[in-house]
């Protein structure tokens, strides 16, 4: 198998592999994938990811390329409407320690609030994503030189 086909279905499989990885991390131990229930951004990303493969064992160059752009950019996007989106962490824990204060006596309410924090970002799904994104691009370039 040419190193182009390979790392071309190595980068849809690392695409397919991060919808699945967790991408936002909430208190209380919840987390959410980027696929989350077929949103659109993970079936866009989805697609592009089993578009790419296989294009790239029928040995369409450009079509690759043009895959890995899309699934980056895909990505990106939705990477800046999740940081957008994420709640302000501050105003979070202000309304959870008004929450614990009025129903926990003493200070333990803020000292409660100040470990669980407020939502994370999750950067293991963000970075296979992109990973695998680089890949297909990678791979568009090796099979140009064989």
């Amino acid at each position: 198998m040419k190193k182009g086909i390979f790392l071309a279905v190595v980068g849809a499989a690392m695409i397919i592999a991060g919808l699945f990885l967790p991408i936002v991390r909430f208190p209380g131990g919840g987390e959410a994938t980027y696929f989350n229930g077929g949103d659109l951004y993970g079936a866009l990303t989805m697609a592009i990811a089993i578009f790419a493969g296989i294009m790239g064992i029928v040995k369409m160059r450009s079509m690759v390329f043009l895959s890995g752009l899309a699934s980056i950019g895909v990505v990106i996007a939705r990477l800046i409407t999740v940081i957008r989106d994420l709640p302000d962490e501050n105003s979070l824990r202000t309304q959870f320690k008004e929450l614990i204060q009025s129903n926990v006596p003493g200070s333990s309410g803020e000292e409660i609030a100040n470990i669980i924090g407020g939502p994370q970002l999750h950067w293991l799904g963000w970075a296979v994503l992109l990973a695998g994104g680089v890949v297909v691009l990678f791979a568009a370039f090796i099979s140009s030189r064989e």
